[in-house]
């Protein structure tokens, strides 16, 4: 077992900067002043500010458990501490002067922040995402030490650099943080499908590291573990990438790169690449290479379409009119900057009576609420001190009550707020992510996502405790009975169901990549009897079924049954396309059988494999058994 030491009863006001490697004449105004504490363990420290305590306590016993873990990957054992400088938030970590040091010395792109030996870590309301970072910059850590020696951040000589591109580095520390994922899956094949891979020396940004992490995945998987820390050694031996391939494998990177592009081809062929677009109707007819579009959310009244657009993080609000065509931005905050980006904000919600559009956004260490009324054309600005985060949010049909995913001391809960009373209910308290909430059935219940292992609410958060290693299910919480005991809706290992959203009065749909794919997916619970004695008691049944089999992920939907209409944003060809179409009523509702990918066929044979070996494990030990008593 892993006990922490008690904190360090030095406190530090500082802002960790990496000495005289920060940038003359670059400053960024600090909002909140924080008062640093710390703990301090054997292999790294920990530092963080008020609130942050639980956040640093998971994030040493993730870091315990994973330096082990990496220093095997990578056959090299740390030999300098680590520095784990922890955030509340991104907005938080970028109000202090990390986000301006120049990429000579700070990684911008990637899982996470890192300057030397010092990485900076952040929470999104998702413990899996925390603990890739952790992962990232322990193993960003560990290549440094490998590569460079020690003391990296005050010694470094330009003479001893090697000239790695993008797709090397950040790439395997992505694959090193994640084997794969359906999100990684997702943008590898767009890559491939669309062509962008074959001029592969040219790619950048999120292009060259997910590429990358395709590469390091391909090579792990055909040549072992083994392999990549090979390539290393023989990487910085020969201080050259083609020389480390040749050394470390006996293949030069060429044919290593051709023989990768073949694999993913003969992974994603079978897949329609145009399948997409048929039959369905994009919102706008011009799509900005360079911006990311979501946030898509659809009046009550069907007259508009909210959505956001951000580039190199400046965040913009537009509204589009479906009786004129026409677009209005009104909203705009932020400068474009060279640093990684914050998709998490602005967020939007439509009041019920469509005159209204709540939006959510982060400035100055502080949550802001706007209400944009329409006809008035004008915002109403309140601040929100309750939460240092807010994930996702949704009014209940009659707009007296609103349903957050929001993060209280380092965990994603859900509260609902009483916009007559302004006071708060807290319907979960504990470390399981909570997430996407939205009521259903005329505001009675809300259904939610969650990676928690059983059905029953428990008002705790005992420290030292490691979510598992669950993926995201439906829940659904009785708000009208406050029952602590939860509906299970979706019981699948291996995939993740989010962005649940009321279909009709029957169904409610939601998006699950159980074949490797974001596709969507409706579900209706019926009441049927179970049995009879004084009284007819009854059980609930639920039946699901897919409705769409993509080739891309649907990132985000949107329903409004009211007026009959669906939306939603897809990753295509290197764009966010926006997708807006007529709602199909549910008694015309045709169920699909999406085929699986490569990576959950790999997923269910490994299954397959363990149980199988599990099997033959205990048929031995009882064949032994019975060996011994004659």
């Amino acid at each position: 077992m892993f006990f922490l030491p008690l904190l360090n009863g030095n406190s530090i006001k500082a802002q960790f900067y990496n000495g005289s490697q920060m940038e003359f004449g670059k400053n960024r105004l600090q909002f909140n002043e924080a008062l640093w504490l710390n703990y301090r363990l054997p292999k790294f420290d920990i530092y963080y500010y008020q609130g942050g305590s639980e956040l640093a306590v998971y994030i040493a016993l993730s870091a315990n458990k994973f330096i082990e873990e990496i220093e095997d990957k990578f056959n090299f054992t740390l030999e300098d501490k680590i520095q784990f400088i922890v955030y509340k938030s991104m907005s938080d970590l970028k109000e202090s002067n990390i986000g301006l040091i120049s990429d000579e010395h700070y990684n911008i792109g990637g899982v996470t922040y890192i300057v030397g030996e010092k990485v900076f870590i952040y929470f999104d309301g998702n413990h899996k995402n925390l603990e890739k970072q952790v992962k990232a910059g322990i193993s960003q850590a560990v290549f440094n030490q490998l590569l460079y020696g020690n003391h990296i951040g005050s010694k470094i000589k330009n003479s001893t650099l090697i000239s790695l591109p993008n797709w090397y580095t950040q790439g395997l520390m992505s694959y090193m943080s994640e084997e794969w994922s359906t999100e990684i899956d997702n943008y590898v094949r767009d890559g491939i499908l669309s062509g962008k891979y074959k001029k592969f020396n040219s790619l950048t940004g999120d292009d060259a590291i997910y590429a990358g992490h395709s590469i390091w995945y391909y090579i792990g998987t055909k040549y072992g573990a083994k392999a990549i820390s090979n390539i290393l050694y023989m990487t910085k031996y020969s201080r050259s990438v083609e020389s480390g391939f040749l050394y470390g494998i006996g293949i030069s990177f060429k044919s290593v790169s051709k023989d990768w592009l073949a694999f993913c081809h003969e992974k994603n062929d079978y897949l329609d690449s145009s399948s997409i677009a048929q039959n369905k109707t994009l919102l706008l007819k011009k799509i900005k290479k360079n911006r990311v579009y979501g946030k898509m959310k659809i009046s009550p009244d069907g007259n508009f379409v909210a959505f956001t657009t951000n580039e190199l993080g400046q965040y913009k609000v537009w509204l589009y009119n479906t009786n004129t065509h026409k677009v209005k931005r009104i909203l705009k905050r932020k400068q474009k900057l060279e640093e990684k980006t914050d998709y998490s904000f602005p967020l939007l919600a439509w009041h019920p009576t469509g005159e209204l559009l709540s939006i959510v956004t982060e400035s100055k260490g502080k949550l802001n609420f706007y209400n944009y009324t329409l006809k008035e054309k004008s915002f109403e600005k309140k601040d929100f001190t309750y939460f240092s985060k807010i994930l996702s949010f949704s009014y209940a049909p009659n707009g007296k009550l609103i349903v957050f995913s929001a993060v209280q001391r380092g965990q994603s809960d859900i509260f609902v707020y009483n916009v007559v009373s302004g006071t708060y209910f807290q319907a979960t308290k504990d470390i399981y992510d909570d997430l996407y909430p939205c009521f259903i059935n005329n505001s009675s219940d809300i259904v939610f996502s969650s990676n928690r292992n059983n059905d029953t609410l428990k008002f705790d958060n005992p420290r030292g405790l490691l979510v598992n290693d669950k993926q995201l299910d439906l829940f659904i919480y009785n708000y009208s009975t406050k029952n602590n005991v939860l509906k299970k809706v979706t019981h699948t290992p291996f995939a993740n169901e989010t962005n649940a959203v009321e279909y009709d009065k029957q169904f409610f749909s939601y998006l699950s990549d159980q074949n490797g794919i974001n596709n969507r997916y409706v579900s209706r619970i019926d009441s049927v009897i179970s049995f009879v004695d004084t009284t007819t008691h009854y059980r609930d049944v639920i039946s699901s079924f897919p409705l769409t089999d993509y080739p891309r992920n649907i990132l985000e939907q949107d329903i409004s049954f009211k007026t009959g209409k669906i939306g939603e944003v897809v990753y295509e060809k290197g764009l966010y396309k926006m997708y807006y179409d007529d709602l199909i009523a549910s008694n015309n509702l045709i169920t699909v059988e999406p085929k699986n990918t490569f990576f959950v066929e790999s997923l269910i044979k490994s299954k397959q494999k363990k149980l199988n070996n599990s099997e033959s494990d205990s048929i031995k030990t009882k064949k032994k058994k019975n060996y011994q008593c004659s």
